[in-house]
């Protein structure tokens, strides 16, 4: 067994994992994360959006809870979010994972039910299929948010107890204090 020195250049997790593989000699500049589709998931998917008039790449997902509180944004600013953006015309879905329902209803906003929806609970291949005809994704430091960036969409990354320069998304991504405000979210989907 060799001993590989860490990489010294990057704080990225990613990065310094990847040069693990140097070992071998093997260099990867950009990895390709290849997640292919899943033809049940993606049919699932594609039919629940078809049922609530929602079009491929025109909806935002948001991502309101994370498996720590403490890495979870504020509830309450997650429903003034989603009252923006609908008020602005853009559709967006709340993420239900498992046990969520219950949780997620209490967020959506009562005036902007043409524009606001709360997503089926969904599986992992669910979930990323509903990421992948997404336009973006807003969400705490989680698991979905790296996934999302993994398949290259935009993502709004909320950060508190972690370093983002250690564990940010890969791709497009905008990281933002645990403390922003909606204002500052709406800012950073503008650009």
């Amino acid at each position: 067994n060799v001993l590989v020195a860490a990489n010294q250049e990057s704080e990225y997790v990613i990065d310094r994992n990847l040069h693990l593989l140097t070992a071998l000699d093997i260099r990867v500049k950009e990895p390709d994360f290849q997640i292919p589709p899943n033809p049940i998931a993606q049919r699932r998917m594609q039919h629940w959006l078809t049922q609530h008039g929602i079009q491929p790449g025109e909806y935002i997902v948001l991502v309101p809870f994370c498996s720590h509180e403490n890495k979870e944004w504020a509830q309450a600013n997650f429903t003034e979010l989603s009252t923006q953006l609908a008020n602005k015309g853009q559709k967006n879905i709340f993420l239900c994972g498992p046990g969520h329902q219950k949780k997620i209803e209490v967020l959506l906003p009562q005036n902007c039910k043409a524009s606001v929806f709360m997503s089926p609970e969904t599986t992992i291949a669910e979930m990323v299929e509903l990421f992948r005809f997404s336009k973006m994704v807003i969400g705490g430091d989680t698991g979905p948010i790296q996934i999302a960036g993994a398949l290259g969409l935009p993502t709004i990354a909320f950060f508190g107890p972690t370093n983002p320069k250690r564990t940010h998304p890969w791709g497009d991504y905008r990281i933002l204090e645990i403390h922003s405000t909606p204002q500052e979210v709406m800012d950073a989907v503008g650009r």
